[in-house]
């Protein structure tokens, strides 16, 4: 289960950093309130193909990060498989920067 959410330079978000509770968790909002940023933010975070339009204009890099919560054995020992150790959470992070050709 995803419990934290933080988003910097992604898109039109400067930072944010979001908390999600144990049970149902629901974005809403108008068009055009960023909802899909979010989502999209997740799927970078998973490893999702994305070009360099992602950064924030003016920046330098866009950056997410996402803690979850491991409490299905499946999942444990798959990652305990593919070498990685965690015990009740994973912390994955991903960084996209922009290089500046000179």
């Amino acid at each position: 289960m995803l419990l934290k959410l933080r988003i910097k330079n992604f898109a039109l978000i400067d930072e944010l950093e979001l908390d999600f509770s144990n049970g149902f968790n629901v974005l809403t909002g108008e068009t055009g309130a960023g909802k899909s940023i979010l989502i999209d933010s997740v799927s970078f975070l998973v490893g999702e193909k994305f070009n360099k339009e992602i950064i924030r204009t003016g920046c330098d890099y866009a950056y997410v990060e996402g803690i979850f919560e491991i409490k299905n054995d499946n999942i444990s020992s798959l990652l305990f498989e593919n070498g990685i150790d965690s015990d009740d959470y994973l912390v994955l992070a991903r960084r996209l920067i922009k290089i500046i050709k000179a």
